[in-house]
């Protein structure tokens, strides 16, 4: 009898060890820290994996760090990487950690360098970099706000990323600049300009929101990841407005505006079929922007009253042309505001 259950015992190990072997996932996607149901930047990444991995019958699975910590970060690769990940999509929190792992293929999408001139980037061999012109899709955003009646705006983004702060600056210059072609002041109160220092949805910033409209702001743009949830709720509570972000958040609520968006999930699925097809270069670094329409604000879907889809084309087409420099640093949104005879020091001092 013990012999026979040393046998089935062993059996049992030999037959689980065999299962989790099979455990595998090829595409790895490691989160910003927060649902993988975010309603932006984790749920459109991983919108682009499933639709390539499904279409594709390839194994994928995602990995939420425990904290934001790098440590954590780091971890959720590790994971990923022992559950045989041959490519793993992840935001570029933190650098340094590919050459560890010189099998794997790495996606980094918003890395840190993103403020950096190309020469200065040093990206991995088996790294692929992802940028995406965030100052663009919030100058769209900012633009039509105020073309649509729009006069007093504010901000909200979620951790001072370099990606975040585009969107604000970009928003900052698209509001102002329509209102010098409107010839029309706007305010845009240094004070309803702020960070949350991370992605969470909070009652604290529903309360903060709520400020905001209390003092009179009718629209917020809300780059916080999700705690634009949270700005939604305060626009709902306030019967305000919001514009979103990343992705188009129109159906979250009938308050939203429109969206700032830019197209990671297509940029998602287009960097695995780059990889699957063996058309990725060592080191390779992607810019997208309005001249690949990588960003954009959902006209369809957004509630707009005056501000139509030709005006619309007209300023993409300016922005695609150059003949509208649109800013993406402090520096040259100074410059933006001054020649738009728009200056507003204080706001500068806080994107």
């Amino acid at each position: 009898m013990k012999k026979i259950i040393t046998l089935s015992v062993t059996m049992f190990l030999v037959a689980l060890m065999a299962a989790c072997k099979t455990k595998t996932y090829e595409i790895a996607m490691i989160t910003v820290y927060d649902s993988i149901q975010d309603g932006s930047f984790n749920q459109a990444t991983w919108e682009g994996i499933q639709e390539y991995a499904v279409k594709n019958n390839v194994s994928h699975q995602y990995y939420q760090p425990l904290t934001n910590s790098e440590e954590d970060y780091l971890a959720a690769i590790n994971r990923a990487v022992n559950a045989g990940a041959k490519i793993i999509i992840t935001p570029g929190l933190y650098s340094g950690f590919e050459t560890k792992y010189p099998h794997v293929k790495f996606v980094i999408l918003d890395g840190l360098e993103s403020y950096n001139k190309e020469s200065d980037l040093k990206v991995a061999k088996n790294a692929l970099t992802i940028y995406f012109n965030e100052h663009e899709s919030g100058f769209l955003a900012g633009y039509a706000a105020v073309k649509d009646g729009f006069r007093n705006l504010g901000f909200i983004g979620g951790v001072a990323l370099p990606t975040v702060k585009k969107f604000g600056i970009g928003f900052v210059a698209g509001a102002y600049y329509a209102s010098y072609e409107l010839n029309e002041s706007i305010i845009f109160d240094p004070n309803h300009y702020n960070y949350l220092e991370n992605f969470s949805a909070s009652d604290k910033v529903v309360t903060l929101a709520e400020s905001y409209y209390d003092a009179g702001v009718e629209i917020i743009h809300a780059a916080a990841g999700a705690a634009s949830h949270s700005v939604i709720k305060a626009a709902e509570n306030k019967n305000a407005w919001v514009i979103g972000v990343d992705i188009d958040q129109s159906r979250e609520s009938s308050r939203v505006l429109t969206s700032a968006i830019k197209g990671i999930g297509a940029a998602t699925y287009q960097a695995l079929v780059a990889f699957y097809e063996n058309n990725l270069s060592d080191g390779e670094v992607w810019h997208l922007g309005a001249d690949d329409f990588a960003v954009s604000i959902p006209f369809e879907s957004s509630r707009f009253t005056d501000f139509n889809f030709d005006d619309y084309t007209e300023l993409y087409q300016k922005i695609i042309k150059q003949k509208i420099h649109v800013p993406s640093t402090k520096e040259e949104l100074t410059t933006f505001l001054f020649e738009c005879r728009r200056f507003n020091e204080a706001l500068i001092e806080r994107v």
